[in-house]
């Protein structure tokens, strides 16, 4: 998995009916997912979050807010920049 390409690895199963439950239970158990006709993978450069149950609760930076029934979620191709201390610049 790569962090800075700008894309999202989403995975996700098809469950319609118990029965189908039950066979993705057992391709879960035996390790055998990936190879189910119900499994899914794709990359994607944004999601599009619907709620069909009434406006979301969101959050961003720790703070929660209320949002629309719609939120679209992209990343930054560009990545984060992270500033640590050199090892021995660290005091204990």
């Amino acid at each position: 998995m790569v962090l800075g390409n700008g894309l999202f690895d989403v995975r996700y199963v098809d469950a319609a009916g118990a029965r189908s439950r039950w066979w993705l239970l057992l391709a879960i158990l035996t390790g055998q997912l990936g190879r189910t006709s119900a499994y899914r993978r794709t990359l994607v450069e944004r999601l599009t979050i619907t709620s069909a149950d009434g406006p979301l609760r969101l959050a961003c930076d720790g703070e929660t807010f209320d949002g629309g029934t719609e939120v679209i979620v992209a990343k930054d191709p560009i990545g984060l920049d992270v500033f640590m201390p050199r090892p021995d610049d660290r005091s204990d």
